[in-house]
């Protein structure tokens, strides 16, 4: 039996015939209580402390295969990292990482994918550059698992995010910034890549997605992903609840809702239809069934005048073959791109449904007692919005010179705060009451209850 066919009959016993095909859209082939947001998970001091190698195995010249013991996971994972040629430890040159998120229905294997089916090797052979591929779960969806309310692991973002960085920043001679972290995703990784640059955009530079799921708000993908985390032995809502009850937490994780956040990240797609020549119909449901995503993301990142590359080549089936061609044109234009390092943006907007966030070194705290989205707005040195319900506290960058005062004034009403040693400001934000029912359930308001405009302004 293949690993497709196995794949198949998991996800149809799990969620029915009916939910079958997008849950094939983030598949690669070989050929009760609430878990706590990502930002107040408890970590310890030093993130690369939960992370422990277990084993370094050297695959081929450049090819390393490690074990490592994860806290978040509360087990031991397989990576794979491929090193530049010529590279030494003790050399006091940095390289750019590339981390590459793979896709579905390769069992515990996934993390192979790029070395077994595509030609990474030759085509980084004379490229600076440090390649890292680590394990996400036959159907994970790079996520921390709601488990229907229950919590615990999975814990694939937390791992990915604020265990594996830390791990490989201080085991490898990489770069630390943000223009030398990239993303690369195939299929489900594509929505993985897309996903973790919307959620921490002032952590990677760049994303490319090929053949992504990175809309889970089609009709398709409303009745079919949570099929997926069958193959992980998990029930439907294992991943982010049922969607009828919970899909505030399907948004918080697509990158189509999060469009706003790349607005400072490079960003390119690539996506066929699923067609071959000379047939009416598609042959290849898989890439027909991305393609509607990818389209989606395309018209909105368009919607807000996000400059991106969107190719959408036609004729194309979900095959191995279309992202190794894939991989062969992106992977040289993120490294261009990573070989240009610019300043952290002073203007930017970022959505998040957590109650405490972080980006680009400014902080928001909220209290309110459901989950919903909260955005920060048109954030410049000269001001910001804050949107959602709530009492919120804003905790700026340190962009303001230290220990002078400034006037703050929110919806019309002036008050004096003074900036401290670095430079920052702390605003309370009063968003009104909180909202009572869980966004997008039944009887809950729609959109955001109050937006709250502030200026800031330096005194003389």
């Amino acid at each position: 039996m293949s690993k497709m066919s196995a794949a198949l009959r998991v996800i149809q016993r799990a969620a029915g015939l009916g939910t079958l095909l997008l849950a094939l859209a983030g598949c690669e082939s070989s050929s009760s209580t609430t878990a706590l947001p990502i930002e107040r998970l408890p970590l310890p001091e030093n993130p690369a402390s939960a992370v422990e190698l277990v084993s370094d195995v050297l695959v081929r010249e450049r090819l390393h295969e490690l074990t490592v013991k994860s806290a978040a996971m509360e087990r031991e994972l397989p990576l794979r990292v491929l090193l530049p040629t010529g590279y030494d430890p003790a050399s006091p040159t940095r390289y750019p990482v590339l981390y590459m998120m793979h896709g579905c229905c390769n069992g515990t294997n996934g993390y192979t994918t790029y070395t077994q089916n595509h030609p990474v090797e030759a085509l980084t052979e004379n490229l600076p550059i440090i390649l890292v591929m680590p394990e996400g779960g036959a159907g994970g969806l790079y996520s921390d698992w709601y488990n229907n309310g229950l919590g615990g692991t999975p814990r694939w973002e937390t791992f990915h995010i604020h265990e594996l960085l830390h791990f490989i920043e201080q085991n490898y001679r990489v770069r630390r910034d943000r223009d030398g972290r990239m993303l690369m995703g195939i299929s489900m990784g594509g929505h993985g890549s897309f996903a973790y640059a919307s959620k921490y955009p002032h952590l990677f530079g760049s994303a490319s997605a090929m053949s992504p799921v990175v809309d889970t708000n089609t009709l398709i993908a409303r009745g079919v992903l949570d099929g997926g985390s069958a193959l992980d032995s998990g029930p439907p809502g294992s991943v982010w609840g049922p969607r009828e009850s919970e899909e505030i937490r399907w948004r918080g994780h697509n990158s189509w809702d999060l469009a706003e956040n790349l607005s400072n990240t490079a960003l390119w797609i690539r996506t066929g239809n699923g067609y071959t020549a000379g047939r009416p119909v598609p042959t290849d449901s898989f890439e027909y069934a991305v393609h509607e995503a990818a389209t989606n993301m395309h018209n909105q990142l368009d919607r807000y005048g996000i400059p991106h590359s969107f190719v959408d080549y036609g004729q194309g089936t979900h095959t191995a073959p279309f992202w190794s061609a894939g991989i062969a044109i992106l992977l040289p234009q993120q490294l261009a791109l990573a070989q240009q390092p610019k300043p952290l943006p002073r203007r930017f907007t970022y959505l998040s449904i957590d109650t405490v966030f972080s980006v680009y070194d400014w902080q928001v705290r909220i209290e309110r007692t459901v989950l919903e989205f909260a955005r920060l707005g048109e954030v410049s040195e000269a001001g910001f919005s804050l949107a959602g319900s709530g009492q919120a506290m804003v905790r700026t960058a340190g962009w303001y010179q230290p220990g002078r005062d400034y006037r703050v004034i929110t919806d019309g009403q002036a008050t004096t705060l003074r900036s401290d040693v670095e430079g920052r400001l702390e605003i309370p934000v009063n968003l009104g009451p909180s909202r009572t029912i869980q966004q997008y359930r039944p009887g809950s308001e729609a959109g955001f209850l109050r937006t709250v405009a502030i200026q800031i302004e330096a005194l003389p």
